[in-house]
């Protein structure tokens, strides 16, 4: 497959990004997990906090080191542990796009479900609920605006947020279960809305979708869809202070949800009947934290180290790379250097153009490997321009410059290497190097300076 030289290159560089920020990912998530074993019993709040702060900070990641490879900023790296052909960038960047399309379909699929259930339901007036749930509502209304709705397509309560939030209860459960209960659950989902869950469920699922490769972004996932439970659940015993009655709810409203869904979707349950059993299990937990507050030091922790990790990115080692990328790497070192003004002109003779040889044999010789491991893509000789590493581009023309600067002092004497090349019948580009020196004198200073000893 035929594409662009800057296309192919940024296709290059988007699929090694992705590939190689897997192992950052990896210590990123290992590190989470690390901190909340050391650090003494924190809440499943400030859990939910450092797992969803991880997978951001997974999520960054390849952005970052496509900005920080556009810009040229980048460190010195060591060669790659795996070196891919070229042309296997394109075939994992369209197999990357082609899953992650289908994964981000089926999300939008499921938003638009949740629209129309959002319509369907069946408002609730708040003057027909008991007392109970009149003032927890009263109570919540503060923070955000929630409607209560019941539905027959629902098995159990959900919140439906957004910008039209909603707690959403099964009509069967609006006729079996007590105040109490309702209340229990009302305070459950009041909570996922207050905590914003519905907008940052959102996050997780769409960096899903897109990191479907990546094993640290599911194992954060379902982490976080445990604490998230969790974390409410902590919000309504420091409200209700009634642990077993919360519990036995929650078994209660399980059994229940599964006889009305029919023993056809009972095997869909289990995923859910095993975290209700992890809840239950936090719940009657006496030494469990129950903070609905999050730990400061523990994310600050866990920060500093996603930012060093961010910061480090440019720098970390390769693990794969494509072949044909290189090259430009060698040109754009060449293309950096600055002239050379020598302090004493008489170190010029020799000194000064050898360097300047050796600066433009090392310039012609990358700008060679490049051009000759693209041959099989030229067709027509590429209009006169100047490179441009930043946009990835591929020119003809490169004006080499070496050496740091240095201060200039009199007489001047300044070298210029220039290139120019043109293509042969075999497709070949041959590079043309033209060194010149120039010797600038000041008159009335320089008198009796002979040019021709410079």
């Amino acid at each position: 497959m035929t594409l662009p030289e800057s296309l192919h290159l940024s296709v290059q560089l988007s699929a090694s990004q992705l590939l190689n920020s897997v192992a950052q990912g990896i210590a990123i998530a290992f590190f989470a997990w690390a901190v909340l074993r050391l650090v003494p019993r924190q809440g499943a709040v400030t859990r939910f906090a450092v797992w969803f702060s991880a997978l951001m900070a997974i999520g960054v990641l390849p952005m970052v080191g496509l900005l920080t490879s556009a810009s040229g900023v980048a460190g010195e790296r060591a060669a790659s542990a795996l070196t891919l052909p070229g042309a296997w960038a394109i075939y994992v960047f369209m197999v990357w796009v082609a899953i992650a399309a289908v994964a981000l379909l089926k999300l939008v699929i499921g938003l638009a479900r949740l629209v129309m259930l959002r319509r369907a339901c069946e408002i609730v007036q708040p003057e027909s609920l008991d007392l109970v749930l009149q003032r927890t509502l009263e109570e919540f209304g503060a923070a955000r605006r929630v409607t209560v709705c019941k539905s027959d397509s629902l098995g159990v309560p959900a919140a439906i947020g957004f910008f039209k939030p909603a707690v959403v209860f099964p009509s069967w459960a609006m006729e079996e279960l007590s105040a109490e209960e309702l209340n229990s659950i009302l305070l459950h989902e009041l909570a996922h809305l207050a905590r914003w869950d519905d907008w940052t469920n959102l996050a997780q699922k769409f960096l899903r979708c897109l990191f479907f490769f990546h094993p640290a972004v599911w194992w954060i996932e379902s982490k976080l869809s445990l604490e998230r439970e969790m974390a409410c659940d902590d919000i309504v015993l420091a409200r209700t202070s009634n642990p077993r009655a919360y519990a036995e709810c929650l078994v209660s409203l399980t059994e229940k949800g599964l006889l009305h869904r029919g023993l056809a979707l009972v095997q869909a349950a289990i995923g859910r009947v095993r975290q209700t059993t992890l809840r239950v299990t936090e719940i009657l937990d006496k030494k469990r934290s129950g903070a609905t507050r999050v730990y400061k030091p523990v994310l600050s922790l866990l920060g500093a180290f996603s930012v060093g990790c961010l910061a480090l990115s440019p720098y970390a080692p390769t693990l794969v790379s494509f072949a044909g990328s290189e090259p430009m790497t060698a040109i754009s070192a060449a293309a950096n250097l600055t002239p050379v003004l020598p302090q004493d002109p008489k170190h010029l003779d020799r000194n000064g153009e050898m360097q300047a040889v050796q600066a433009a044999r090392i310039t012609s010789a990358a700008f060679r490997a490049a051009t000759d491991s693209r041959r099989h893509r030229v067709a027509t000789p590429p209009a006169r321009s100047s490179l441009t590493v930043t946009r990835l581009t591929f020119a003809r023309t490169i004006p080499a410059q070496f050496a740091p600067p240095q201060a200039a002092v009199a007489p001047a004497v300044v070298l210029v290497v220039t290139h120019d090349g043109f293509y042969n019948a075999n497709g070949q580009m041959l590079v043309t190097v033209s060194v010149y020196r120039f010797t600038a004198l000041r008159p009335g200073v320089d008198r009796g300076i002979n040019p021709k000893k410079i």
